[in-house]
């Protein structure tokens, strides 16, 4: 019996060892680049953040989503149940993951769902070998400040990776700790939203409040969009499924007029006032839009630089 106890425990000292000398070293993944419209060349701060995601279906449905060049959206890795990883985005670069926090994160998305206990080992192994490396290499702290699921940067929209994602274990694999992280600031209310129009015949939409941030899209003169934010000379407006920022000198403030808040989690945007036309993004629950025309229940909106189309059915009315 003694024999087998220190057996046993040499075995799992030479199993942590393993471990720990893995999860300095890269894991192997393929690289299945995302579309390059779908994320932002380079970075505007340090990467301090890995968040963890799930994609809401298969692996390669959520790579093939992020190869669409209409969703706009994107993750650096997808790991599949099998363990497998994939890489979208070079670390490099700025995915499209979580508003407010892609700049400094890291993202990780894992086959399954939110809502179901489909984790398996092999995921949560090569999950983990894959944070620890990134921890590793890019100064992020081993801990639950440093590590964090997407419910936790974005609460009021989404509950990824969920209940059944098990934290305790997936941070002894990183070969961190686990107390649970400070709650992230609740954002200054502002008092009211306004709806703005475009002066410019041409005017950038920015990930960040100035001409230091990226441009992720255009919108042009006439153009009606709302802001939630003023910040220094520029306002933040509701563009698709991301927020951006245009400057405050090249927007005209529209009073009278009528928005539509989404309801929905998730609300498809269409290239007409059909379920028939194509599906050309989705917009999420709280954001808001100007709809300057109403056709057999739905809604015309400036989105994206361009007008699209809404059903009526999952929005309420906002009044500028």
């Amino acid at each position: 019996m003694r024999t087998s106890v220190v057996t046993m425990a040499a075995a799992a000292l030479v199993l942590g060892l393993s471990l720990n000398v893995l999860a300095q070293e890269r894991p192997t993944t393929t690289w299945t680049p995302a579309y390059s419209g779908n994320y932002s060349s380079g970075r505007s701060a340090r990467i301090d953040t890995v968040v963890i995601h799930t994609i809401e279906g298969s692996a390669q449905a959520g790579i093939s989503w992020f190869q669409n060049s209409s969703s706009n959206v994107s993750a650096h890795y997808v790991i599949a149940y099998s363990g497998q990883i994939f890489q979208c985005v070079a670390d490099s670069n700025t995915a499209w993951h979580v508003i407010g926090w892609n700049s400094r994160s890291i993202g990780l998305e894992h086959e399954g769902f939110a809502g179901r206990n489909n984790w398996t080992d092999a995921q949560y192994r090569a999950s983990a070998r894959l944070t620890a490396w990134l921890c590793a290499t890019y100064g992020v702290p081993r801990t639950r400040t440093g590590i964090r699921g997407h419910n936790e940067l974005d609460p009021a929209r989404r509950s990824d990776p969920g209940a059944f994602f098990n934290w305790t274990y997936y941070m002894q694999l990183v070969g961190g700790s686990n107390p649970s992280p400070s709650p992230t600031p609740t954002p200054t209310p502002t008092p009211s939203l306004t709806a703005q129009q475009v002066n410019a015949s041409s005017l950038s939409v920015r990930s960040g409040a100035g001409t230091g941030f990226s441009i992720i899209g255009t919108v042009r003169s006439g153009q009606i969009y709302v802001s939630n934010t003023l910040s220094n000379g520029w306002h933040r407006i509701y563009y698709d499924n991301r927020q951006g920022w245009c400057s405050a000198q090249f927007l005209t403030r529209r009073t009278g007029g009528i928005g539509r808040r989404v309801t929905a989690s998730s609300l498809n945007v269409r290239s007409g006032p059909s379920t028939s036309n194509s599906i050309v993004g989705s917009c999420w629950s709280g954001e808001v839009f100007v709809a300057d025309t109403t056709q057999s229940g739905w809604l015309r909106i400036w989105y994206r630089g361009a007008q699209y189309w809404i059903s009526a059915q999952y929005t309420t009315t906002v009044q500028f």
